[in-house]
């Protein structure tokens, strides 16, 4: 997940992602203020993280986007005035009684600040668009969460726990929303029997408990 909190003091207790440590009966939670916190793994605890990142999710998306958009909208403006005071820039330094040598230094100063501001504009917009396509992706994700539950075998309980082929952990790796619904239709019974024989498998091995 991406960081889609709106205050600084929000960022420490907001989870960006987990991801299983190998050889160790542990897991790590990742936060947006750079903190990392280590946890004893189980199938029950990890899923109970990941159902507090989708609330967390659900808490701050409407804000996040709301920031964006704004954020958009004064770039764009911003980007637009300083085009036009550099074009104003440029035509009064040449109408100026200067040496030529002069004009020619004072427009190319205007000509590289304007391109630096407009691509550091440009930037900005650029992400912006791309965190709006992984909040739409974690969308989708959340209307169609079950198509990626499996079932597989806690290896610490020997308990059945629900398990998801795809989190908000990771859905940052899917821009597209599309794609999203594409991939869940796409996983047949099959896959998942097939899938819960593996996860089993691997989780098996990377904690090393048998």
């Amino acid at each position: 997940m991406i960081d889609i909190t709106t205050n600084q003091e929000d960022k420490d207790k907001f989870i960006l992602g987990v991801a299983l440590k190998d050889n160790e009966n542990k897991y790590v939670i990742k936060y947006a203020s750079g903190r990392s916190e280590d946890c004893d793994f189980t199938v029950s605890s990890l899923n109970q993280v990941l159902s507090l990142m989708e609330e967390q999710y659900l808490e701050y998306r409407d804000d996040y986007i709301k920031k964006i958009l704004k954020e958009n909208k004064t770039a764009t403006i911003k980007q637009l005035i300083e085009a036009i005071m550099a074009i104003l820039g440029i035509y009064l330094s040449a109408s100026m009684p200067l040496p030529n040598l002069l004009k020619i230094l004072i427009i190319c100063v205007l000509l590289v600040s304007s391109i630096y501001y407009q691509k550091e504009q440009n930037e900005k917009i650029d992400y912006n668009r791309y965190a709006a396509g992984v909040i739409l992706s974690a969308d989708e994700f959340l209307k169609m969460k079950d198509n990626f539950k499996i079932r597989i075998v806690d290896p610490n309980t020997g308990l059945e726990e629900d398990w998801y082929l795809l989190t908000l952990s990771d859905i940052q790796a899917i821009i597209e929303p599309k794609l999203v619904g594409k991939i869940a239709m796409s996983i047949t019974p099959d896959m998942k029997e097939e899938e819960e024989y593996n996860t089993t498998e691997i989780l098996q091995r990377r904690m090393k408990l048998r």
